[in-house]
Order: C-alpha cells, then structure tokens, then sequence
C-alpha cells in the first residue's frame, strides 16, 4: 500500500549523520501529492473542535515537532505506532527544523492508514505566512517541489483547531445538582454517569463502557488540547459552538488566541502578548476558564520549555505545556509529551540529549504492519541497517524479530 511504503522509506532514511546539505526527499513526489490528498478529505471531515474519548485507550499527546523527524520517530518508538497506540498532535509541525517533508509526509501517511487513532491539529506555523519566513517553503523548493508545497499548505486549512478529551472517572456518589457546573444524568448499560454541559451521544458503542456486576457512578471530565491556550471569548462550553476552522489565514482574535495566547506566572488575567498578537493570560484567567466551560486540565504547546513539559503554574492549576523537538535550535532541551489515561490522569514523559551527541550502535524499530507484511509475504528485499554506526541524539529499541 502507498501509504505504508511512505512510512516505511521514512523511517529507514532519517537515521544517518546529520548533515547542513539538503538532500532530496525519500519519497516520490507523485506518490506524496496523492497522500496530501487523501488525509486533506480525512482532515475536511473533521469538526473544528475534535471530540475524543479515552474510554477504551489512552491517547499520547505530543507539543511541537518543527520539522524534527528524530524526535518524532523517538516518540513513536517508545509509545508505539499506530494502530497500538492513539495520539494527539498539538501543531507547529513544520519550520525551523530540516525534515518538515518528511514529518508531514509520515503524520499524512499514518492518518490515512489509521484515521481514528491519530488526530493532529493546527498550531501557528501551519499558515502560509509563517512558511514563507520561517524554513518550510525553502525547504519545499529545495528538497521537493513547489507543487508540494502548495498542497501542503492548502491542507493546512483542513486541520482541526483544538480538541476536546474525555475521559470516564469514577465517582463515589453522583453530586448534588446544586454542583458549581451544569450537569447532565444519563443511564448506560445500567451504570450511572454524568457530564458536563452535555450527553454523550447515543451512537456511542456498548463496548466503549466496561460494565460490572454493580453499578459504578463515573463522572466525565474534559481536557482541553490546543497550540496555544485559552482565550477570553470562550465563556461557557456553549460557545466552544462558534469555534470554526480559520482557513488559509487567520481573520480574528478568537483564532488568533487558540493558537499564539502563552500562559504567564507574572499576571492574573490577560494582558497583551509580547509577540505582538494575542495575550498572555494568568492563573485567575485560567481557572476561571476552566471552571466557566467544564474544562478539568488543559494540555497545550507552543513554548520551548527545557524539560520537555512543564506545569507553569504548578500541578494544581492542571494546565501543562509539552514542547516535542528535542534540542530545538541547538537548546538543548529535552523533548516531553503528556499520556491522558482512561481515568483522566495525565503521565509525563520526556527524553533527553545525548552528552557530547556520542557515536553509538543504533538499531530501528518499525511497526508491526510494516515488519509481518515483509516477513509473511518475503517481497521485500529491504536490507535493515541494524548494526550500523549512526550519530544520533538517543538511543533506539529493536524487537527480538529484528535482532
């Protein structure tokens, strides 16, 4: 299939010596253009605000990428592919870095093959404006082409802009309706839930609610995923409603917002942004953000932070930032990324720099529709670099199939 051979050439030709020359990209133009296609109807179906549910699976949850394909097969390496394992990506996933082709071309590729497992939405690099500026045109035009530039960006407009994640908690008693957020009872399977602002719909699948012999009480709780953060023009979860997708540019200050807005310890509320578009907002804007549109954490991006996830304002404010380019223009940060579990609690994971980018044996890992389709069926003939020296940034795992 067109999309497994993409994923598959990608992942044997980025771990080699880095290098300043742009060399051609892996893959065949032709074959990328029908790609960017096929994920732009996927993305097209999309509302602008995702709704996704953990109910069954935990969902991974990554910050920026900026054209780091190292850090990106990383992630998955330890996390898994798709289908085995769901994500979320938060945007920015071009400029600055030197394989932005390839990152779009693999995420494109693994939203084709698997469309429920893997959700990406906008972040504020994915506009023309700042491709122009910032590398990924340049980019485009010399390691691809013009065409492919000018799909990529037009399939920008797809995306999603934010998301919302929720997950099953249990409750040991269903509260008071006199409870500071507007809840709503429902029965399914014979258990007791209750939500937020609204029901989940009925075309949800038995299988998504484990049952037991005895009733469970389970509360729904929310978190909000975005670029950037939240904004003053999102009162209540009604109006999450008026959210649409930008288009090719970006006309208001809602939008404007969701992908560019910074939390900040040194204010209470907002205030106006120092990149000179959006605010800043403080820890009393963000609670009150929260509790207004039954929002339990929020998970955002946008802001290189050295340990790869931080919690600006403490873990009891329940909102983080994961920033997922490990050491971004040669900062040497760790590249972090958030897990939301079934019950709603969120694990950190991070990963680091090598000290002196050390020269070490690496061996890869491919998915494991990639691997039983070449050792079940023995068409191809690809040879795996497994015991070459490759100067990388961290260690990678093999399955014993590989060895």
């Amino acid at each position: 299939m067109l999309y497994t051979k993409i994923v598959e050439k990608i992942i044997l030709s980025e771990y080699k010596k880095p290098t300043k020359e742009l060399k051609p990209v892996s893959f065949d133009i032709d074959d990328a253009l029908k790609i960017i296609e096929d994920a732009f109807l996927y993305f097209n179906e999309e509302p602008a605000v995702l709704d996704i549910n953990t109910f069954k699976d935990p969902i991974v949850v990554v910050g920026d990428i900026h054209g780091n394909i190292t850090s990106l097969l990383k992630i998955f390496q330890l996390k898994g592919y798709p289908p085995k394992t769901s994500y979320l990506f938060l945007g920015d996933y071009v400029d600055r870095g030197m394989y932005s082709c390839e990152v779009i071309m693999l995420l494109y590729s693994l939203k084709c093959l698997f469309p429920d497992k893997i959700y990406l939405i906008r972040g504020n690099h994915e506009f023309k404006d700042l491709t122009e500026n910032y590398g990924f045109k340049f980019e485009c035009l010399h390691r691809a082409s013009q065409s492919f530039y000018d799909k990529v960006v037009e399939s920008f407009s797809a995306l999603p802009i934010c998301a919302l994640i929720k997950s099953k908690v249990h409750s040991s008693e269903i509260p008071e309706k006199n409870h500071n957020r507007n809840i709503e009872y429902f029965k399914f399977n014979n258990e007791n839930y209750l939500i937020y602002d609204e029901k989940i719909s009925g075309e949800e699948s038995s299988d998504d609610f484990s049952s037991d012999n005895e009733k469970k009480n389970f509360e729904i709780e929310t978190t909000f995923c975005v670029h950037g953060g939240i904004s003053q023009y999102l009162k209540s979860r009604e109006d999450f409603k008026l959210i649409s997708k930008p288009g090719l540019t970006m006309t208001n200050k809602l939008h404007a917002d969701l992908l560019w807005s910074d939390p900040s310890i040194d204010i209470l509320n907002y205030e106006k942004s120092p990149r000179g578009i959006s605010s800043i907002y403080g820890e009393d804007a963000t609670n009150e953000f929260m509790t207004n549109c039954g929002i339990s954490n929020i998970i955002r991006a946008h802001q290189n932070v050295t340990t790869g996830y931080e919690w600006p304002f403490g873990e009891q404010t329940k909102l983080l930032t994961v920033f997922s380019s490990l050491d971004y223009c040669n900062t040497l940060n760790d590249a972090g990324f958030a897990i939301i579990q079934n019950d709603q609690k969120i694990m950190t994971e991070s990963f680091s720099v090598l000290p002196g980018r050390i020269e070490r044996k690496q061996i890869l890992t491919l998915p494991e529709w990639i691997t039983s389709r070449q050792f079940e069926t023995k068409k191809s003939q690809i040879k795996l670099p497994a015991l070459a020296i490759f100067d990388t940034m961290f260690d990678l795992s093999v399955p014993a199939l590989l060895v």
